[in-house]
C-alpha cells in the first residue's frame, strides 16, 4: 500500500508532538487571525473556492492576504 498525504501529515504532527487537532468547518479565518495576534502556532489546512467561482457571492470568498495587514 502506497503512502498517501494524509499518512505523511499525521506522521509529521506526532514526531512534532502535536496533542491537539481541531477541526473547524466554514467560516475559521477568525481564529487563525487571533492566533497570529497571540503569537500562538497553529497549523492551518486551508481550501479556497475554485477559480471559477469567485465573485459568484460564496459565503467563504475572503483575501486571506488582507485580513493579516495589520
Amino acid at each position: 500500500m502506497a503512502t498517501t498525504v494524509a499518512d505523511v501529515m499525521v506522521a509529521t504532527l506526532k514526531a512534532s508532538d502535536v496533542r491537539r487537532v481541531w477541526g473547524i468547518p466554514g467560516d475559521s479565518i477568525n481564529g487563525l487571525f487571533d492566533a497570529n495576534r497571540s503569537r500562538v502556532p497553529v497549523v492551518a489546512i486551508a481550501a479556497h473556492i475554485p477559480r471559477e467561482e469567485i465573485g459568484g457571492g460564496y459565503f467563504q470568498e475572503t483575501h486571506p492576504d488582507r485580513l493579516f495587514v495589520e
